[in-house]
């Protein structure tokens, strides 16, 4: 943020984390849910953000608020996992089989949502998640990657409740 309002820069697009809600327990997530209990790495991103906010009416900014994202070289999230799985036919076990799921942007559309950003004048400072237009359900999330690896890992749909939202 120094170095940027040093150079003069015009506005700042910075990548977050839904991470900065921590523990999500409405079935759709926005930019007004709650922030409960975010791990470190969840308040240490709403820390960058309040900062932003701080400078705002110098250093214009946006702070996206990202989902997993997917694509070559995509690790550390669910679906990379449930990848990993199916391709050494591992047992693949899904909560929520019949829940939404958008909670993924793949690389190539966050590139396109950062060149409309950077190309609209803003003033103050917006932060908001980020999701995949459209849903499916986790079972058929999880099928869809065991079909296309050509995969024989078995799903298994746990008993255990967790939160899913959109």
């Amino acid at each position: 943020i120094d170095y940027a309002t040093s150079i003069g820069a015009g506005f700042l697009i910075f990548a977050s984390s839904v991470s900065v809600h921590g523990t999500i327990t409405s079935d759709v997530l926005d930019e007004t849910t709650a922030m409960v209990n975010p791990t470190a790495y969840g308040e240490t991103k709403r820390t960058a953000e309040r900062v932003l906010q701080s400078v705002a009416a110098k250093l214009p900014s946006v702070a996206l608020r990202l989902p997993g994202v997917v694509g070559r070289g995509a690790t550390r999230i669910w679906l990379s996992s449930l990848r990993h799985k199916a391709d050494l036919g591992e047992r693949i076990t899904i909560f929520n089989p019949d829940a939404a799921f958008n909670n993924l942007l793949h690389v190539a559309d966050l590139a396109r949502l950062v060149g409309a950003i950077a190309h609209r004048p803003s003033v103050g400072f917006h932060a908001f998640p980020v999701a995949s237009q459209g849903d499916m359900t986790i079972r058929d999330a999880a099928e869809r990657i065991v079909a296309n690896r050509k995969s024989r890992s078995p799903i298994d749909v746990s008993s255990a409740k967790s939160q899913a939202f959109t």
